[in-house]
């Protein structure tokens, strides 16, 4: 199964943990035997080269279409416009979503998810979940 992964990375404090923290999902993800796309990787190279915008969406909305289910990985109180984008587009192309949110965070826009949610203490524990969230839902 091709999966999108999908994060909250502008404001973020420390991106140096957060692409540590999704690396270490897809990783996890990829061991299971699933294919990962993250965006900042795939894509934008960690910020390597220039990106605007709109090559932004477009890489978002071919990649997501391609994708077979997507994961949300809910690790900040801070609001995500980017992050609503993409679960607005998983609804648009029925995308099978799963989020994963932090366990002291609270979800400003947990009651658009649904029932695919999953608490976790820390990234051990995202991981340990991840292959019985993913592949028994």
């Amino acid at each position: 199964m091709r999966i999108y992964v999908a994060y909250k990375y502008t404001n973020t404090p420390d991106k140096e943990a957060l692409k540590q923290e999704i690396i270490k999902i897809s990783e996890g993800l990829e061991s299971i035997g699933h294919e990962t796309f993250l965006l900042g990787r795939d894509y934008q190279r960690w910020d390597k080269c220039s990106i605007s915008h709109v090559s932004n969406t477009k890489a978002i909305l071919s990649n997501l279409k391609k994708s077979d289910s997507i994961i949300f990985y809910i690790n900040s109180n801070v609001w995500s416009p980017g992050m609503l984008f993409e679960i607005i587009l998983s609804k648009i192309f029925f995308k099978k979503s799963f989020f994963f949110v932090k366990n002291d965070v609270k979800c400003n826009f947990c009651s658009l998810i649904g029932t695919n949610r999953t608490q976790f203490t820390d990234i051990s524990d995202l991981i340990a979940k991840l292959s019985r969230t993913i592949n028994t839902k």
